[in-house]
């Protein structure tokens, strides 16, 4: 029984040492430019491993990577961060690393719905609720995610937003803002414009303008077409005509 139990402390103990700051290696100095006693990190982990970061640091490595969650030590525990709130601008329109000479800024409460959770903040390749003044966006992502769940697990539009809601932040405190008629738009978009494509719109000379009524309509496989999924039948209601006999 000793035997088995050393693993579950070794486990426990991993576990343990994730939530704290790691081995003086990750935080002593700055992964990026080698400041010392660094606040930062990504939280999870999920592109640095372990390792810290400064605040101008962790927003600079992060510029191509907005959607992540990012965690502040406060001298006891690790506490979630947001990128916008550590100073990231995200500009559409131009590469990561580039400034616009004319930036426009963006609508405060802008919204942008990812796997990752929700999110206060904007970037190119998001699909938009609207396209004049848009505040809510998701990730293709995303959509896809949920088309996927919805077909297969009939998992609603309001079920799905709310285990996001909950991935971003489960305390109940917090409230986030209602966004599930934006995001049912773009569910609806996201269908329409693959409808569209599928069908081959794309490539047509009229464009989705020129779509006549029903040729978005799918073949139904089980219902019975003749050589397609029936082979030729010989019954005599289904023979082919044939030229009558001379008078």
């Amino acid at each position: 029984m000793a035997g088995r139990a050393k693993p579950r402390h070794e486990y426990l103990d991993e576990m343990l040492r994730l939530e704290g700051r790691g081995y003086p290696s990750f935080h002593s100095a700055c992964k990026g430019c080698g400041a010392g006693d660094p606040l930062f990190r990504c939280e999870h982990q999920m592109c640095f491993g372990g390792s810290m970061f400064c605040q101008g640091c962790i927003v600079s490595e992060h510029q191509a990577l907005p959607t992540h969650w990012t965690q502040e030590w406060n001298g006891s525990f690790f506490e979630r961060r947001g990128l916008k709130s550590l100073g990231l601008e995200i500009q559409l329109g131009h590469p990561v690393g580039f400034r616009c000479p004319h930036p426009l800024t963006a609508i405060k409460t802008f919204i942008l719905i990812d796997v990752s959770g929700i999110h206060n903040l904007m970037r190119a390749s998001w699909w938009p609720a609207t396209a004049r003044d848009p505040q809510t966006c998701a990730t293709f992502a995303v959509v896809r995610l949920f088309q996927l769940l919805n077909c297969l697990d009939k998992v609603s539009s309001h079920d799905f937003l709310r285990s996001l809601e909950f991935l971003t932040n489960n305390d109940g405190f917090s409230p986030l803002p209602d966004r599930r008629r934006a995001f049912r738009h773009i569910v609806r978009q996201y269908r329409t414009t693959l409808m569209m494509k599928r069908a081959g719109r794309g490539h047509s000379s009229s464009g989705v303008s020129g779509t006549a009524q029903g040729e978005l309509a799918l073949q139904c496989r089980a219902c019975p077409q003749p050589a397609r999924n029936l082979p030729y039948l010989t019954h005599r209601t289904h023979r082919r005509p044939t030229t009558p006999p001379p008078p």
